[in-house]
């Protein structure tokens, strides 16, 4: 161990860089490990290299330096890709596991003896099935059931019972009445299995208003009942208190143990693992981010879960582009190849049209505005106004407009977007399509006054 040590210490001191090479295929990227005066240089440190798991490494000569012999590793399908296994040498990871990482094509990379640690447990994921729905944060809530939207209209919650209170308190849209409903069905049924239940829908609900004390007292009390899967629960929402809180490290830890609980369903396992990859890429960490996305790519037989950690790669890929370690005209390409292969097998709607809305927006960046607005516009009368697929694509619709000199016609794409009547969860985290709007509106308004 202490000589693979030092072998990677070596190795992170090599200027180590990315390079380009054509292939029958296209272009693939490779990683630069070092550059060598000889041939016996070179094929000594390649021997090394594959001594210690990378696969494949070659030589290349390049005549035009001194140092005409290079070593390199890897056919990465885009820049970004290879950025982010660059990553590999860069960081202080532990080295006491085996790993296999995968391309965008589902393609073994192998290298048994890299030192990193898998950021989940290997086949923790194994009993999410195809079966399994899981509502993904792209995805709109479903319609109301027909029998709970009747509960909703019932006003006197001594007639109904546990269930149908915990049901009316979760799905009533006013965040004020959800919490004094499940607060009177937790002092009517108290003590058992469904007030369990309601306290932690309780906790979820002051969470949204960021009251965590109320939300921890809630969930502690939870945490201490005699019932293994409530007790569970109970630190699945508390993973969720810390993140909010800002505690990302120990959100982590608490994602992870979730991840690694039999108790807990798979539904609330998965989560957690899309939570880690969450927080790792809002952290910049892309590296473990998009580990952890190839990790439920391939751990999990769920269509839709397949799909959505193929967006989710998408979209790390469109921001390292966007920071320039990648390129958007292959992110463009990739999202194409996501579609035609997911292409019917029941993808929702509401994902496919996120792949979409990213194709469309890396045509605006590479200022290809026609595609950008024919796009947008095809979206949009895919989709009612009100939903976020379309006021989104109608949005850089007019951004579009607006960067092609059109102001009359971007004028009309913005007031569109502030007409749509919006509700808070068509909303994309993060991201006040409204606002942006307006600003862009006012912005057209003053070039066609000028």
């Amino acid at each position: 161990m202490k000589s693979f040590r030092v072998f990677f210490f070596l190795l992170i001191l090599l200027c180590v860089h990315i390079a380009l090479q054509s292939s029958p295929t296209g272009k693939v990227y490779n990683i630069q490990l070092g550059a060598y005066k000889t041939t016996l240089e070179a094929e000594q440190k390649k021997a090394e290299f594959k001594n210690h798991g990378l696969d494949p490494v070659f030589i290349r000569e390049d005549s035009e330096t001194s140092y005409r012999y290079t070593v390199r590793w890897g056919h990465f399908p885009t820049l970004s890709q290879a950025w982010v296994f660059r990553l590999y040498f860069k960081e202080d990871l532990p080295q006491d596991a085996d790993i296999r990482w995968y391309d965008w094509k589902g393609e073994v990379l192998s290298h048994p003896s890299a030192p990193t640690k898998p950021p989940l447990p290997e086949g923790a994921l194994a009993d999410v099935t195809p079966e399994l729905r899981f509502q993904t944060d792209y995805e709109t809530a479903d319609p109301i059931p027909a029998e709970v939207q009747s509960l909703l209209e019932k006003d006197d919650l001594d007639s109904l019972t546990p269930e149908e209170i915990f049901l009316k308190g979760s799905h009533t849209g006013d965040l004020l009445e959800a919490i004094r409903i499940l607060e009177q069905g937790i002092q009517k049924y108290d003590g058992g299995e469904w007030g369990a239940e309601m306290r932690l829908r309780l906790a979820r609900k002051y969470l949204a208003k960021r009251q965590y004390d109320k939300c921890l007292e809630l969930v502690n009390s939870v945490k201490s009942t005699a019932w293994p899967l409530f007790s569970s629960r109970a630190r699945w929402v508390e993973a969720y208190i810390l993140n909010s809180q800002g505690k990302t490290e120990e959100a982590l830890d608490q994602f992870m143990n979730c991840v690694n609980d039999p108790v807990l369903p798979p539904r609330d396992r998965l989560d957690s693992a899309f939570r880690i990859a969450a927080i790792h890429h809002v952290k910049y960490q892309f590296y473990s981010s998009y580990m952890t996305y190839n990790q439920i790519l391939q751990s999990s037989s769920a269509g839709n879960v397949k799909f959505f950690c193929e967006m989710e790669l998408l979209g790390l890929e469109m921001e390292l582009s966007r920071r320039g370690k990648g390129n958007l005209e292959e992110c463009i390409s990739l999202a194409g190849d996501i579609l035609r292969r997911y292409q019917g097998k029941n993808v929702p709607p509401k994902i496919s049209a996120v792949i979409q809305l990213m194709r469309l927006e890396c045509h605006y960046w590479l200022k290809q505005y026609d595609q950008a607005i024919s796009l947008a516009e095809s979206l949009a009368e895919a989709f009612p106004l009100e939903r976020r697929e379309a006021f989104t694509a109608l949005y850089w619709a007019g951004r579009a407009c607006y960067d092609k000199g059109l102001n009359q016609e971007a004028l009309d794409f913005f007031q569109k977007v502030e007409e749509a009547q919006l509700k808070d969860r068509e909303v994309f985290p993060g991201l006040d399509i409204r606002d942006l709007a307006v600003k862009g509106r006012i912005r057209a308004k003053v070039k066609l006054s000028e």
